[in-house]
């Protein structure tokens, strides 16, 4: 296991602590925590299970105090790369070049303009954010390529199905 993975694992059984720390299981229950980054997703599956256990003392007394611990067992996880937001960026940078090619490039592509998809990336990832939140970006770039201005809209629906038709989020049997 490489230290970056050996990270996510560490932080990934914090949160699940940090969740069972408020909360009883007085039956086994099995959770999916999610880690949505920017890198890829990663899912892990916890287990959690409270049992009532005598507390130990030093001096003997007629009561028994009881307390109770919570199991959390980390039972599996998985990743994808793919589903990221670095892959959103990306898919969205395609989609806004196309838009801008197709209105304005007449047959010519941006590809080899170093600044103009600088500039793209910079924007898909402004708009993706928007459309976190919001149904619809305006997307202004000044300057890219030739051309002085490039306005658009992004409707968070329209982009969505684009995604879906090409991210596909594989699932495996969890390690």
């Amino acid at each position: 296991m490489s230290s970056h993975a050996l990270y996510q694992f560490i932080n990934i059984s914090l949160v699940a602590i940090n969740f069972a720390l408020s909360r009883n299981f007085p039956s086994l229950e099995n959770h999916i925590m999610y880690d949505f980054g920017a890198s890829g997703v990663r899912a892990t599956i916890v287990s959690f299970h409270t049992v009532p256990t005598e507390a130990e003392s030093k001096v003997k007394t007629k009561s028994t105090k009881t307390s109770d611990v919570t199991h959390v067992t980390v039972l599996g996880f998985g990743s994808d790369r793919v589903a990221s937001g670095n892959e959103m960026d990306l898919r969205l940078r395609e989609f806004l070049q196309e838009k801008f090619e197709s209105a304005h490039a007449q047959g010519a592509s941006i590809s080899d303009e170093k600044r103009a998809v600088a500039k793209l990336w910079k924007e898909a990832n402004r708009v993706k954010t928007v459309l976190s939140a919001n149904t619809e970006s305006r997307v202004s770039v000044g300057y890219l390529f030739v051309y002085s201005m490039t306005v658009t809209m992004v409707l968070m629906a329209v982009f969505a199905d684009r995604l879906n038709h090409s991210i596909t989020i594989s699932t495996s049997v969890p390690q």
